[in-house]
């Protein structure tokens, strides 16, 4: 009698927690099936910050039961409570999984990206051959410990892994900081190599700046000066696709964040104060004062402030411009060109924020913000 009793008990017991359990089916378009992370947090080794978790999708979901954190590197930080803690020098990314109350479902995202440095162990930069060494490690993570004058050094090789024929195999992954308000001078790019042809018989692209191209890289606080960068003499067919920016020809799925570029830039394809071309990632808090020209016809090219062309999701926040801004089709005084996706035209203004523009702008398309938006080639570029 006493067996048969404990066994009901537990049945019971077990009848109401199954009861009370409640289960949430995955649902990849609880966010929005577009949904992208839009925030970075940036620490140094051992400083933390509290995140609302919840506050991050109240404009997504309007009944969010709760929201469960966790690093996706736990080398690069932890996370106990709402409370995130900088362990490791590197980035990572927040994952967090949402919980929506009215449908009964939850999905799982990477919320925020949060950079991580660490100045007592990275890699001291004080000469132009230090500069150049970059190359060598497109990993690692680099300080400016002292101002760089490039005069008299010559046409700048961007930096870059290249091939035993010159040819560029590898782009900086890594981190490049400048705490201390270090200025590099006098980067002047006058020349450049004849880009390969592909066998779609178009030729491939050639990135010009400080660094050739950046991808999945964090560069905070450089500062240069007296940027020359002009390669209009080159007319023929084969560099009408030379991309040129201030500190980099591209950024690829990077940030960078409170630079300073002073100077000329001229390119073909496309020209910007900071990058020539923007694919996704971040431009923060930077500043772009001079001149920049595109002399390209190609109709995706153009010349912006901050960027020539932006492809896909380019986001510029917090970015001033005192410029004259002339493209040989379009020119923005923020970005020359946004391409994307048609449903993703109207999201310019959650992508271009908090910006400001004085200067000319010559071109058939021009814009304050934008020069031109897409293809149709009716005068779009708006945000003015």
């Amino acid at each position: 009698m006493l067996k048969k009793l404990v066994v009901l008990v537990l049945a019971v017991t077990m009848l109401f927690s199954l009861a009370g359990c409640k289960t949430y089916a995955d649902n990849f378009k609880l966010l929005g099936v577009d949904y992208e992370t839009s925030e970075n947090v940036f620490l140094n080794v051992g400083e933390t910050i509290e995140i609302d978790f919840l506050e991050l999708f109240t404009n997504y979901v309007p009944n969010i039961k709760k929201v469960d954190a966790a690093s996706s590197d736990e080398r690069i930080f932890t996370i106990s409570g709402n409370r995130i803690k900088a362990v490791g020098m590197g980035s990572a990314s927040l994952m967090t999984t949402v919980y929506d109350e009215d449908t009964r479902t939850k999905q799982t995202v990477a919320a925020v990206k949060v950079y991580v440095v660490n100045p007592s162990k990275m890699i001291e930069v004080k000469t132009a051959q230090d500069l150049v060494d970059i190359s060598k490690n497109m990993e690692g993570a680099y300080i400016l410990k002292s101002d760089i004058d490039l005069e008299g050094n010559g046409d700048w090789l961007p930096i870059a892994k290249y091939s035993a024929e010159g040819n560029l195999i590898a782009y900086f992954g890594g981190i490049f900081i400048n705490p201390d308000g270090h200025k590099i001078k006098s980067l002047t790019i006058n020349s450049a190599k004849k880009p390969i042809l592909k066998d779609d018989g178009i030729y491939e692209l050639e990135f010009l700046g400080l660094f050739a191209s950046v991808a999945f890289a964090y560069i905070d606080g450089l500062i240069l000066e007296n940027v020359s960068i002009d390669t209009s003499a080159y007319t023929d067919d084969a560099y009408q696709y030379l991309i040129a920016g201030g500190i980099c020809g591209q950024s690829y799925n990077s940030v960078i964040r409170n630079c300073t570029v002073d100077g000329v830039i001229v390119s073909q394809f496309a020209a910007g104060g900071i990058a020539g071309k923007l694919y996704k990632g971040f431009i923060i808090g930077c500043n772009f004062k001079g001149a920049v020209e595109n002399t390209s016809g190609i109709q995706s090219g153009g010349a912006g402030g901050i960027a020539g062309n932006g492809i896909p999701a380019p986001r510029i926040i917090d970015c001033t411009v005192e410029a004259e801004i002339s493209g040989k089709l379009c020119a923005g005084g923020i970005l020359g060109h946004f391409i994307d996706t048609l449903s993703n035209y109207d999201k310019i203004t959650d992508y271009i924020k908090g910006c400001s523009f004085t200067g000319e702008l010559n071109a058939q398309y021009t814009g304050k913000n934008v020069g031109l938006i897409g293809f149709s080639f009716e005068n779009k570029g708006g945000l003015n």
